[in-house]
């Protein structure tokens, strides 16, 4: 997932997201357990607003360097792969270079806080940290209480090593390719897909996270990022054998399926897209809804016959009204007499020259008779 955003709001977060959850419920797939983010508390209200029962975890990459970021020299100093060692072990429990399915092992935050308070002061006692060392682990340390870096899944892939590569990989395209928006989002499209593709065939199929990804149809591309092409490959070869299956006096043929893309249909784009925070400049005003086309036509209508009705009053040096239902009634405008309407007709005036005339009824007839001086 990539967005180029105009801001940095969390609000943008917050529409992607939108999206994202839109097709999760149409596949009928369940909400993400956990989400791993580089700054996880700045963004975590608008996240649980979307997936209020996702869990939201800190990048351990992110983590380590808040702390090396408070070593007194930086790289020139002797410790600062020792430190980088500690603090990484004070959070798991096995890196995934010396695991054997390849995937780092969480402790509980009660481990972590232990360990990252005793990792805080060995290298205190041997003057390591500078001026803001104090108050990078008391702000780091607020992280692991709140348990940012603890893990629900322990049997998927939740370091920084996914999150920098695909950093890495957007880099090489904006540096390499002196390009417009319309070839950007053509090689996007190419760098997004190759990787969706890559990690999915990698899968391990007896993790629970395999039970959500089409691997059947994966499997069968080959590692191809043709997809289109595969898929309508497979749709014409299914509709052959239900062709032949359907008719008649021919013997059932026992040849199988071939998997095919399940697709949802949402309204999402890839490439240019449409901001609404960006559009209302941080929410600051809001676009009027208008009604549809023919309420509006309907109301210019109305209108046009008012302004005529009134020009035409306005002609008019002395008129009656006459409400009608059984017995015809004149009521004269002009006389100091209240008009006293039926229960089922309303007749309203406005000022002393009479500009507009609105009565309601219910099977009245209403006629206006009028004298020109």
């Amino acid at each position: 997932l990539q967005r180029y955003c105009h801001t940095q709001s969390t609000d943008e977060i917050a529409e992607i997201l939108l999206a994202i959850r839109g097709r999760y419920q149409e596949l009928g797939v369940p909400d993400p357990e956990m989400i791993i983010v580089d700054n996880c508390c700045h963004v975590r209200q608008r996240i649980t607003k979307v997936f209020p029962n996702t869990h939201i975890g800190l990048d351990i990459y992110h983590f380590m360097k808040r702390y090396l970021s408070a070593v007194a020299g930086g790289t020139k100093n002797s410790c600062y792969a020792a430190v980088a060692h500690d603090i990484t072990l004070s959070v798991l429990k096995e890196r995934a270079a010396e695991s054997k399915t390849n995937i780092a092992v969480y402790r509980s935050k009660e481990e972590q806080a232990e360990l990252l308070e005793s990792a805080y002061q060995k290298w205190n006692r041997k003057g390591v940290w500078n001026t803001t060392g104090a108050s990078v682990h008391a702000e780091q340390m607020k992280h692991v209480a709140k348990g940012c870096l603890t893990r629900t899944r322990q049997d998927v892939r939740s370091d920084g090593s996914r999150i920098e590569g695909s950093h890495k990989g957007w880099n090489s395209l904006q540096r390499s390719f002196a390009s417009g928006l319309e070839v950007m989002t053509a090689l996007g499209h190419d760098f997004v897909l190759r990787r969706n593709v890559r990690v999915g065939m990698s899968c391990n199929t007896n993790t629970p996270e395999a039970s959500t990804l089409p691997l059947d149809f994966l499997i069968s591309t080959d590692g191809s990022h043709h997809i289109q092409l595969r898929n309508h490959i497979a749709t014409t070869y299914n509709d052959l054998i239900k062709r032949q299956q359907s008719r008649r006096g021919t013997s059932s043929i026992s040849i199988p399926f071939q998997p095919q893309l399940c697709s949802a249909e949402m309204p999402e784009k890839f490439g240019l897209v449409y901001s609404n925070h960006a559009s209302t400049f941080g929410g600051l005003f809001s676009f009027k809804k208008e009604d549809e086309e023919m309420e509006l036509l309907e109301q210019i209508e109305m209108s046009e016959m008012e302004m005529e009705m009134g020009d035409s009053l306005l002609l008019l040096g002395k008129y009656k009204v006459a409400i009608t239902k059984s017995e015809a009634k004149t009521v004269n405008i002009d006389s100091t007499e209240t008009p006293k309407p039926s229960s089922s007709s309303t007749l309203t005036l406005i000022s002393e020259k009479v500009t507009h005339v609105s009565v309601s009824f219910e099977f009245i007839h209403v006629s206006i008779e009028s004298q020109i001086w």
